[in-house]
C-alpha cells in the first residue's frame, strides 16, 4: 500500500508551492503529482465547496483511499514520498486523519508573516476570481461579521492563526516529526536546511513497502 511518508500541511500562501516544486527535484524523492488533493481533510465525506469560486477546486479534492493511492502509482524505488495540501494546516481534522493513515509521518510546516500571508492570499483569490469584494478591508470586515463562515476556501485571519492549528498537531504526533521553517527563510537561500537537498536528507527513509 502506497502512501506518502511525508506531508507539506501549509501554510496556505507560505511557500507550499517552491517547497513541492524543490522536493521534486530530488533524485530520492517522490512528490504526488497533484497538488493540493486535500484527502486528509476530505476522506470519508460528501465534498461540498461552497463560496466563490469554489467549484473550480471540486476536481482536485480526493476523498477516496484508492484514488489517492493511485497518485503515487508511478512511485519507484525512492526513499521518501511526499505530498502537499496547504489547507491540511488549519483544517481541524487533518491531525486525526493523518494519524490514523501515516502514524509515523514527517510534516513540513511553511509559515510566513501572518498579515502578508492573507494578503497574498486576497490578492491571489482576487486573480482567480473567487474574492468578490475589490478591497482587502472588506473582505477583512465581512469575515470578522461571519459573512463567510460557511465558506470553503475561506478564512483570511484564521489560516493565520499558527499556534492553534499546530497544537492541534501535537496532540497526535511527536514534535521530532514536525519541521517548522519560515517562507523567508526559504526565499533568501532555497538550498540551506530549509528546504533544497538539506530537507529532503531530513526526510529519508529506509523503504518498507
Amino acid at each position: 500500500m502506497k502512501l506518502p511518508d511525508f506531508l507539506i500541511i501549509g501554510a496556505a500562501k507560505g511557500g507550499t508551492t517552491s517547497l513541492h516544486y524543490l522536493l521534486g527535484q530530488h533524485p530520492q524523492i517522490y512528490m504526488c503529482p497533484v497538488k493540493e488533493p486535500g484527502f486528509f481533510w476530505a476522506y470519508g465525506q460528501e465534498v461540498r465547496l461552497i463560496g466563490p469560486g469554489a467549484e473550480m477546486l471540486k476536481h482536485r479534492v480526493i476523498n477516496d483511499l484508492d484514488r489517492y493511492q493511485k497518485l503515487f502509482d508511478d512511485a519507484d524505488d525512492q526513499k521518501a514520498l511526499g505530498e502537499a495540501t496547504a489547507r491540511y494546516l488549519a483544517h481541524p481534522r487533518s491531525p486525526e486523519l493523518i494519524h490514523q493513515f501515516i502514524p509515523n509521518a514527517k510534516l513540513i510546516a511553511s509559515l510566513r508573516q501572518p498579515a502578508e500571508r492573507a494578503f497574498s492570499a486576497f490578492v491571489r483569490r482576487r486573480r482567480d476570481g473567487m474574492e468578490p469584494c475589490a478591497d482587502f478591508a472588506t473582505a477583512i470586515q465581512e469575515e470578522k461579521q461571519g459573512l463567510r463562515k460557511d465558506w470553503t476556501y475561506g478564512g483570511y485571519l484564521e489560516k493565520g492563526l499558527y499556534y492553534a492549528a499546530l497544537k492541534r498537531y501535537l496532540l497526535y504526533f511527536e514534535r521530532e516529526q514536525m519541521h517548522i521553517s519560515l517562507m523567508e527563510d526559504l526565499q533568501d537561500n532555497p538550498f540551506t536546511r530549509q528546504s533544497g537537498s538539506a530537507t529532503a536528507e531530513h526526510f529519508s527513509f529506509p523503504r518498507s513497502r
